[in-house]
């Protein structure tokens, strides 16, 4: 039997498919999903309540990745952003930073990408340098170490092989400075 629910403003739609998932609104998605789960207790309902899940479970996926990064302002005022998974890494590297703005990275251990927005200013002091490096280390898997290896270098040195994963880049022409991983004192973190 053919089963038609009723969402918002009284539009009537067919039980949910995932080819119809750009036209549906996530309230709207969500209405059918509730009705489509009381159907499916009833024995009503069968079949595309696991698309309807699927595609509420997509949503939630995407508003975790869309969050911002860690935003740090240096001793010297530098601004300093930290990225929290792997697809805010590329999303931090490859699509906000400038061609002329540093990278760091910690050397053969995976953690945050990291890095210093220069804006006009094109000299960066070594306080704010090293700030940013501890920063890199203090978001990788390194934290509980000392005097860890951290590479940095301009974003225009870092690429993303084709076909890699979210995370995933190469660079040349860098610099390795070794520091402690923590947050330095001077430096603040902006909401």
């Amino acid at each position: 039997a053919g089963i038609v629910l009723t969402a918002a403003l009284d539009r009537k739609f067919r039980p949910f498919s995932p080819q119809r998932a750009d036209e549906i609104p996530r309230k709207a998605a969500e209405n059918i999903c509730r009705e489509q789960k009381r159907q499916l207790r009833r024995g009503q309902m069968t079949e595309h309540f696991d698309s309807a899940q699927r595609f509420l479970n997509m949503q939630k996926k995407t508003e975790k990745e869309t969050s911002k990064p860690h935003h740090y302002i240096s001793s010297d005022g530098f601004d300093i952003y930290v990225g929290k998974n792997n697809t805010q890494n590329d999303k931090l590297t490859l699509k906000f930073a400038n061609s002329s703005d540093i990278w760091f990275h910690t050397k053969k251990i995976h953690g945050s990408h990291v890095i210093i927005k220069l804006g006009k200013d094109k000299e960066v002091p070594e306080k704010t340098m090293t700030e940013a490096a501890a920063l890199a280390a203090y978001f990788s898997k390194a934290r509980e170490s000392s005097r860890v290896p951290v590479d940095y270098t301009q974003i225009k040195n870092v690429k993303k092989p084709n076909g890699a994963k979210p995370g995933m880049v190469i660079y040349d022409s860098y610099n390795t400075i070794y520091v402690n991983p923590e947050i330095r004192e001077g430096v603040r973190e902006e909401q």
